[in-house]
């Protein structure tokens, strides 16, 4: 009689690790959806505002250029008023650099490149993870005596991240400086 008290214990007890277990899996894979959300968000606030940030710099020194070499230009006319705007203009650019001392076009140009390059890792990751886990997940549901639970449970198998064929077109940063 114990024999079959424990026996019936050990079984309850495989029966609920196996349940579990399912359970936990599922879990994960809900897990992983959220964290690429979290990168998709993340890029979706990040890169216009990056690129926002880069464009306004950029027409700044344009700006700035233009209206020197306009002066260079003009400077055959009424030198004191070329002086005076030229003055104005250096100290504007200088006051600009000491407030900014390290920011130039280019540099703006490497970080939105590094900026774009570390959201796309982490979501590849978060997809990488996404696809461990439904991989998990998957085979409890296809394999011996978890798919029972499964079934029970309604489970269904997950598909794979896969991108659509249009997606697997690179960005064109180049649009996106468009005005």
């Amino acid at each position: 009689m114990i024999v079959i008290y424990i026996t019936a214990g050990l079984v309850g007890v495989y029966l609920v690790s196996i349940y579990n277990s399912l359970v936990k899996s599922k879990n994960r894979v809900d897990y992983s959806v959220g964290g690429i959300d979290a990168m998709l968000k993340k890029r979706f606030d990040l890169i216009p505002n990056l690129v926002a940030t880069v464009k306004e710099y950029m027409a700044y020194e344009q700006d700035t250029h233009l209206k020197l070499v306009e002066l260079r230009g003009g400077a055959k006319g009424n030198l004191v008023k070329v002086e005076s705007e030229s003055t104005r203009l250096l100290k504007s650019i200088m006051l600009n650099a000491e407030s900014y001392p390290d920011l130039k076009a280019n540099n703006s140009f490497i970080q939105l490149q590094q900026a774009l390059n570390e959201v796309e890792e982490q979501l590849s990751a978060a997809r990488r993870t996404y696809n461990a886990n439904v991989l998990v997940y998957n085979n409890k549901c296809e394999t011996i005596p978890s798919c029972f639970f499964a079934r029970l449970m309604a489970y269904k198998q997950l598909d794979m991240f896969e991108i659509e064929v249009s997606e697997k077109k690179n960005h064109d940063v180049k649009e996106l400086f468009k005005v």
